[in-house]
């Protein structure tokens, strides 16, 4: 009804339905009746419906709230020819689409169709095909910013495809940017446009295609070789897709735009220079955001781009491209209109006015050479404003831009803030500014024309204080206008020509001065000739700038003021007393300015008092300013209150005088060079002067030829400084003593004789001497020094440097004492480099670092010593707990008599090991060494101790190798002496001894694991077989064979059950004795069947036990690797894992329960669940189920689990990971208690002695070894650990009196 009330109003001018949800439908009917209303308005858009050219909708539908339906009828008016529609930014979607499908049907002139940013998605794409195609003349199609992904592209390839038409389409643009479309997409989207040669533009921008989707695109770009414009930027191209563009290229030469920006393309710039070469019409380049360029490629960039003789687009940004590399480019970016998106060619116009660059460099990421290339090329009489605030342009655009700026004559206002120039920027800049003849402005600094030209009459209040003619106020100029001291020095420099040459008082207080401004300023003062006052405050002049203030403004006659204070009495000269000079620092007035005033005319002066001026504030330069000119006053006695000395002094003490009297160091320097002819004794002590001020007293040191004590303490001598006072004294004969030392007398005296000890414990720390003038005295004793202690000196890494160096030459050395010192592993590093370089064979027998600072890496290099071939090292000894070991460690047990333990190495050793103690102090030490008997080896393998273990009597011990031997030690420890050193590698007597009882080499692989029962030996290898032994006969008792390698075994409390451990699970075999009268064994139970055997193992059995498979347990992820079960033998522990996540399981077991595969655990793992803040663990006890909670901050092993045991009370269980970690779990709640970290490497073996439960608490305390008298010491439990790093620990598990805290390493 309403549209046809609108047909029949003729006269209707405005008609306005906003709000009304018509619809599609709704609006296509009201848009019918409305057509024939030429001047309506509909929605305050007036309905001037086009009869040819161009409808621009953009955005149309959106503002004035109607459907498509409004300006898409005009398309159906008798006399339309429409050749171009816009509808872009109109929100289509799929409603939209459907409607404009059927007003564009059969539109025989419409050329171009916008549709951009439309939610048009695939089905979108769907609905308008069939309209497109019947489009004949359409040559612009552009789609870009809509929703069509691959599905959409396919879609929109069907379209261009010839098959699905009659050919007759030619579309020459096509537009398909930011449209999520991917290699499936680009795949089709190639195959339609191959069948096709008239597409001349292709834009494909914020696609996903990579370098396969180009790939697809390739053959459809080679067949299209007309194209001119190509648009590929951010696809995700990479590498890969920057060498598929490059061949690509070749074909395209009739390219004028191609853009390629953000698509991560690094390092393809010189191939893409090479194959750009042959783009002879290209005109616009954008190759942003690839990171192409280096400084090392930009001349071949500036060659292709000089090649490229019709480009007048360029956009570079994001290329890694620095200011020399635009240097570089400066001949061909000449001719460009724009750059980086900078309409650079705007400098070409000659009728401008004023030009603004603020931010523009910074914006478009280029650097002042572009800048200064446009005004050169510029070359404009007509410019008078040019702003380049911030624009981070520095001191080489600076240099560049002040050539370009002499062009520009007609220049009135300059404007350079916020940018980066220094005094070397502002220099070259204010030589071209005062060429400028016409500039009256700069940095909004409106008094530049007046100062420049000398005019002071018309200056306001703040440049010239009322009722004060002649003066020149410039307080906080440079800071508040950025500008360099330089400009205002050229300036004032030009204005004396004029009423500045009258100039009384000038004020540059708080303008933030250095020295180099103050030299400017001061060549200033010499033609300031009338200047009556100055103020400097506020600035940061030192001594060299006062100097240069000083040379000149002490030629000022009529000077008699400065920073406000009165100078007319320094000038007189006519007093015997300068006391309480407090101008200096209060006032600001630098030292060297006040020294100048020390001439003839202070030849009276006897007391000069400077204290109020603090050696805070008076630097070191400024005293020694102060004392050059102290030579000139011959009369003086005392300075600071402190006499100085006569000329034939012999005792100096002045402790805390660079303190109490502020005296700075150059002070001391000129006392001690009055008298350097009579001085025996001087106290230079409490001054705190530090490694500068003792090095500034050095030279003068040296000068003290009857020179017999020294006392240098309390002065924060650090290296430097006693590096230069070795080097004073070191000629200074009759020196005996230094800090106190009165020893010294003797080293020195003696320096040409022999003297084989030295003791220098405890002297360094107590007298405070530098390890440096140790140096200087060892040098002398090199050859025939056999004994040096330099422990209790607390020498850290920084001293063990120059240390290490004299150490090294002492060829003659037996004997070396570093012991309780702060030596770290860089400190070890220097020594162990050192005392390799010894020449010949070392007779270094003793080397003590205990107490020390050394962690895993100073260990290790110490420990590399005991490889070394030069040494015979009899004892070494690392920092308290580790021992120092030539061997990575594999494994550990302890004997069952908990006196000393065993381990395995690398070197295919078994060793003994006791804790000697004395007192608080203790040592590891090695009791016993063998190795394993060599055997012939067909293939290379490295030859390891896997495993050892201790038969429960305690008299034997049981080895298996990687050489496939297993090996039984009889252990004799009747009496426990230690041998001399740990891992030494040579044959050594001692009264303890391994004794090899049987050896033998059965197995087919490499030995993992041998385990004893009360009995029996089992022993696994890398054949899958596990055989039992008897100890007694040497006689195999049993093979059993499995599926899988086995790495593990552990027997049962009770011996008759074997754990063994393979790749994810566990078997547990009952062993049963033999049946007698059946000499081929028997067993409780039946053996398993054929189809059990073949799955689980075959056991072959002599006269002797018979074994079955009593039960599996699965549940662990990788190799189990380790196993143990529980002193009560109720449960058994398995770990294992790979490198990223250990496995670490327990299973109950019952012995009244029936064979079952176990599947219930409890897993100490935090990391194997998905929720790291709460972990439940299913525990099962017989028939009960319990929910054990594990905090979140408690976390499992970060790598595989090698090593395993139980605490004797069976409540901890304690586990070594490749980690580097040991960690102690409650094994009934699953609760971390402990984290033990120490080692460097990964932890091989853990082993707790019986005699105590263990418990866990903090190790703050630390048991030092020592001596040792050689016994022993009993505690109630102690847990030993070995890792691959070559160290080993032990742990104290329970308190002790005085000796070792709980979990701390004895």
């Amino acid at each position: 009804m309403l549209s046809e009330s609108l047909r029949t109003s003729v006269a209707l001018t405005q008609f306005d339905i906003r709000g009304n949800p018509l619809g599609d439908s709704g609006w296509l009917t009201l848009a019918q009746a409305v057509t024939g209303l030429i001047s309506l308005k509909i929605n305050d858009w007036k309905t001037a419906y086009p009869r040819e050219g161009e409808l621009q909708a953009n955005q149309l539908l959106v503002e004035h709230e109607f459907g498509v339906a409004v300006p898409a009828v005009a398309l159906r008016l008798p006399n339309c020819k429409l050749s171009k529609l816009d509808l872009s930014n109109n929100r289509l979607g799929v409603s939209g689409c459907r409607t404009l499908s059927r007003l564009l049907f059969n539109q025989a002139t419409l050329e171009t169709v916008i549709l951009s940013n439309n939610e048009i998605g695939e089905m979108g794409c769907r609905i308008l095909g069939r309209t497109l195609l019947s489009l004949p003349a359409l040559k612009t199609l552009e789609l870009s910013n809509n929703e069509l992904g691959d599905l959409g592209a396919i879609w929109v390839s069907k379209f261009l495809d010839p098959e699905f038409h009659s050919g007759h389409l030619a579309i020459t643009s096509l537009g398909l940017s930011n449209n999520d479309i991917g290699v499936k997409g680009a795949k089709y989207l190639g195959k339609a446009l191959e069948a096709r040669s008239s597409l001349e533009a292709l834009y494909l921008r914020g696609n996903v295609l990579g370098s396969q989707g180009l790939n697809h695109l390739s053959k459809a770009l080679r067949a299209n070789s007309a194209i001119k414009s190509l648009d590929l930027s951010n696809n995700i191209l990479e590498a890969d897709g920057c060498s598929i563009l490059c061949d690509l290229l070749s074909c395209l030469t009739n390219l004028s735009l191609l853009k390629i920006s953000d698509n991560k393309m690094e390092g393809g710039g010189s191939s893409l220079c090479r194959n750009l070469k042959i783009l002879g019409a290209l005109s616009e380049l954008d190759l942003s955001n690839n990171k192409f360029f280096t400084r090392s490629n930009c001349e071949l960039l500036c060659s292709t781009l000089v090649a490229l003789s019709h480009l007048t687009n360029l956009d570079l940004r994001g290329n890694g491209i620095d200011k020399r590399g635009w240097n570089t480019l400066e001949v061909a970016i000449s001719r460009l209109q724009t750059i980086n998106g900078w309409n650079f060619s705007k400098l070409r116009d000659h009728e401008i006015v004023a030009v603004g660059f603020q931010g523009d460099l910074a914006r478009h990421g280029f650097s002042g050479t572009v800048l200064a290339l446009g005004l050169q090329l510029c070359r404009s009489t007509t410019i008078t404003v040019l702003d380049l605030r911030e624009n981070s342009l520095d001191d080489d655009d600076a240099i560049k831009l002040s050539g370009a700026l002499r062009e520009l004559s007609s220049l009135t206002s300059l404007d350079l803030r916020r940018n980066s120039f220094t005094a070397k920027g502002w220099k070259a800049l204010g030589e071209t500014i005062f060429n400028l003849a016409q500039l009256k402005r700069i940095n909004g600094w409106d008094q530049f024309w007046d100062i420049r030209h000398g005019i002071l009459s018309t200056q306001t209040p703040d440049i010239q204080p009322e009722n004060k003619k002649n003066s020149l106020r410039c307080v906080g100029l440079l800071v508040t206008h950025e500008l360099g001291v330089a400009v205002l020095a050229r300036a004032l420099m030009a204005g004396i020509r004029g009423e500045l040459a009258s100039l009384l008082e000038l004020d540059l207080r708080n303008n933030l001065l250095r020295d180099e401004g103050a030299t400017h300023i001061s060549s200033v003062l010499s033609s300031l000739t009338l200047l009556t006052s100055l103020d400097l405050r506020g600035n940061f002049m030192d001594t060299k700038g006062w100097d240069a203030i000083a040379s000149e403004a002490i030629k000022l006659s009529n000077l008699n003021k400065i920073n406000s204070v009165s100078i007319e009495s320094w000038r007189n000269g006519n007093h015997t007393i300068f006391n309480e000079v407090t101008q200096l620092c209060e006032l600001e007035i630098g030292a060297s300015y006040f020294a100048s005033f020390f001439s003839a005319g202070h030849s009276s002066l006897q007391i000069l008092n400077l204290r109020s001026n603090s050696a805070l504030k008076i630097s070191e330069s400024g005293w020694s300013a102060i004392a050059e000119k102290l030579t000139q006053l011959n009369v003086l006695t005392n300075i600071n209150g402190l006499s100085l000395p006569q000329q034939n002094t012999q005792i100096l003490r002045v402790p805390r005088a660079a303190i109490a009297n502020q005296i700075g160091v150059p002070v001391m320097v000129f006392m001690l060079e009055r008298i350097s002819s009579t001085l025996t004794e001087l106290d230079l002590s409490y001054n705190k002067l530090g490694d500068e001020g003792v090095t500034c007293l050095s030279g003068a040191l040296g000068k003290l030829s009857q020179l017999t004590e020294l006392d240098l303490r309390e002065n924060n001598t650090g290296r430097a400084g006693w590096a230069a006072v070795a080097v004073a004294i070191s000629e200074l004969r009759l020196l005996e003593d230094v800090n106190g030392y009165t020893e010294l007398v003797q080293l020195r005296r003696r320096q040409t004789s022999a003297m084989p000890t030295i003791d220098l414990s405890k002297v360094l720390a107590a007298h405070e001497i530098g390890p440096a003038l140790v140096v200087s005295i060892l040098k002398h004793h090199t050859s025939h020094l056999t004994r040096l202690d330099m422990s209790r000196n607390g020498l850290g890494d920084e001293e063990m440097d120059p240390l290490s160096s004299i150490l090294g030459a002492l060829t003659g050395i037996k004997s070396l004492v570093l012991s309780n010192n702060e030596i770290g592993d860089k400190g070890a590093t220097h020594l162990s480099r050192e005392l390799r370089m010894l020449k010949g064979s070392s007779t270094l027998t003793l080397l003590d670092l205990s107490n020390n600072k050394l962690g895993a890496e100073g260990i290790k290099e110490i420990s590399d010593l005991l490889h070394y071939t030069s040494f015979n090292l009899a004892s070494c000894t690392a920092a308290g707990g580790p021992v120092v070991h030539p061997y990575g460690f594999t494994c550990v047990d302890w004997c069952p008599d908990g006196t000393v333990w065993a381990t395995g190495c690398d070197d295919n050793a078994v060793r003994v090991w006791s804790i000697l103690e004395s007192g608080n102090e203790g040592s590891l030490a090695a009791l016993a060494e063998v190795k394993h008997p060599a055997v012939e080896r067909g293939d290379y393998c490295p030859e390891t101790v896997n495993s050892v273990r201790w038969r429960t009597q305690g008299r034997m011990i049981a080895s298996a190798s990687s050489d496939g031997t297993l090996a039984v030690w009889e252990w004799d420890g009747a009496s426990k002496q230690p041998h001399e050193a740990p891992g030494h590698n040579k044959a050594r007597e001692a009264v303890a001894r391994l004794k090899l009882s049987w050896h033998l080499k059965l197995h087919g692989g490499a030995v993992h694991a041998v385990a004893w029962s009360e009995k029996l030996l089992a022993s696994a290898s890398q054949d899958s077989t596990i055989k039992i032994w008897d100890p007694e006969t040497q006689a195999l008792v049993m093979s059993i064979s499995t599926a899988d390698v086995v790495i593990a075994l552990d027997w049962s409390p009770d011996g008759s059950k074997l754990a063994s451990g393979s790749y994810r699970r566990v078997l547990v075999w009952e062993m049963s004795p033999r049946v007698e009268g059946n000499p081929n064994g028997g067993s409780l139970g039946e053996p398993p069947g054929d189809q059990e055997k073949e799955r689980q193992g075959d056991v072959e059995a002599s006269a002797g036990p018979r074994g079955r498979l009593l039960a599996e347990l699965s549940g662990c992820k990788d190799w189990v690797r380790c196993l143990a079960w529980s002193p009560e033998g109720t449960r058994v522990a398995a770990g294992g894992g790979i490198e990223s996540a250990c496995d670490l399981v327990l299973w109950p077991w019952d012995s009244t329960e029936p064979p079952l595969r176990l599947e219930e655990r409890a897993v100490l793992n935090a990391d194997s669940v998905v929720d790291r803040d709460q972990m439940l663990v299913n525990w099962w006890r017989g028939q009960a189920v319990t929910s054990i909670s594990i905090p979140g901050d408690s976390s499992g092993h970060k790598g595989c689990v090698g090593c395993l045991c139980w605490s004797p009370d069976g409540v901890k269980l304690i586990s070594g990971a490749d980690d580097a970690t040991v960690r102690v779990w409650n094994s009934f709640s699953g609760q971390l208690m402990e984290t033990l970290v120490h080692h460097a490497g990964t932890v091989r073996g853990v082993a707790v002695m019986d005699g105590g439960s263990l418990v866990a608490a903090p190790r703050e305390q630390e048991l030092r070894p020592g001596d040792g008298d050689g016994k022993p010491r009993k505690l109630e439990s102690r847990l030993v650990t070995a890792s691959s790093d070559r160290t080993m620990a032990v742990w104290g598990c329970k308190q002790s009196v005085d000796i070792i805290p709980t979990l701390a390493r004895a």
